[in-house]
């Protein structure tokens, strides 16, 4: 049985993919501007054309990347021979979900305790374990899909042999960063740390934990800009009028060598809950922040007046 597939030539498959996921990102970043918050119907247009832009992008790029490969390869291989390659794979990729669970580390990972409850499962309504000592060993295995208060849920092994599962919020990072932990354990903290972050200008021997533990001493403090102001305390706590309206944490995508991004993730509590959101740290220091949020750039001044730490 002879197939005949029309042949997309490389060069224009590569232009037709690249312009597709160029689409996808103009169409994200419309979506995610500040511009579509603060102009109600007109924003609401824009989102609506986002997605279109999403949609179009992503149509364009699986439909040239299929047509391109699988044309290719039935030309090449013939039909019976890459079905059955594909038949195999996506029976190997099944058996792997089945008995692999997702967000297992390659490695166990050691970390500290704040609280060390452990649960059955991954809730606080689970029944407790175990309470570990603060000086326990602690193996985080993999990351779980249950988060609260914007720190997910991990399940670890302790005792050599036992397993349960522990809120990221009671846990810390020793040596090794693993986003979704409180921060980095007091034990392990430096007498020194950088004073000051630019994430276009990263020392490339700087460990990712050392980055994760210097915003978190500089970003406590309340933070104005011409259209906005941002309260962030030692708590990870985020402040609005002396009233805790959510939280805030630091992750790190170290995908790209050691460019690493840094992001401020701002999680809202109630009818706080729709400006939750993730913001790029392009510059951090005493007195200057940076945040990058699709196209849009917003720049912070601390406010001089001092904390009631500072004051003692």
């Amino acid at each position: 049985m002879a197939i005949n597939l029309k042949k997309i030539g490389h060069i224009t498959a590569i232009i037709l993919i690249i312009t597709g996921l160029l689409v996808v990102w103009i169409g994200q970043n419309m979506i995610e501007s500040d511009f579509v918050r603060n102009n109600g119907l007109i924003g609401v247009m824009v989102v609506v054309l986002g997605i279109l832009f999403m949609l179009g992008g992503a149509l364009l790029t699986i439909i040239t990347f299929i047509s391109w490969v699988f044309g290719t390869l039935t030309n090449r291989f013939g039909f019976k021979a890459v079905f059955l390659a594909i038949g195999i794979i996506g029976l190997s990729f099944f058996v792997y979900k089945l008995f692999v669970p997702s967000g297992s580390f390659i490695d166990p990972i050691p970390v500290g305790i704040i609280d060390g409850t452990i649960y059955s499962g991954p809730a606080f309504t689970e029944d407790k374990v175990k309470v570990l000592k603060p000086n326990a060993s602690i193996m985080l295995l993999r990351i779980t899909d249950s988060i609260i208060d914007g720190y997910p849920w991990f399940q670890v092994a302790y005792n050599q042999s036992s397993k349960g599962y522990i809120w990221g919020g009671n846990l810390c990072a020793q040596e090794v960063w693993t986003n979704g932990l409180s921060g980095r354990c007091p034990s392990h903290q430096q007498e020194k740390t950088m004073t000051e972050f630019d994430s276009y200008n990263i020392d490339s021997s700087t460990k990712p934990i050392d980055i994760i533990e210097a915003i978190h001493k500089m970003l406590p403090g309340n933070w104005q800009s011409s259209t906005y102001s941002r309260e962030f305390n030692e708590q990870k706590e985020i402040v609005y009028d002396e009233n805790v309206i959510g939280r805030w944490l630091v992750e790190i995508d170290d995908n790209y060598s050691y460019n690493y991004e840094v992001w401020l993730k701002l999680q809202y509590n109630g009818k706080y809950s729709y400006k939750s959101n993730r913001y790029r740290i392009s510059n951090l220091n005493a007195s200057f922040l940076g945040l990058k949020k699709g196209l849009d750039y917003d720049f912070y001044e601390k406010d001089k007046k001092l904390t009631v730490k500072e004051a003692e």
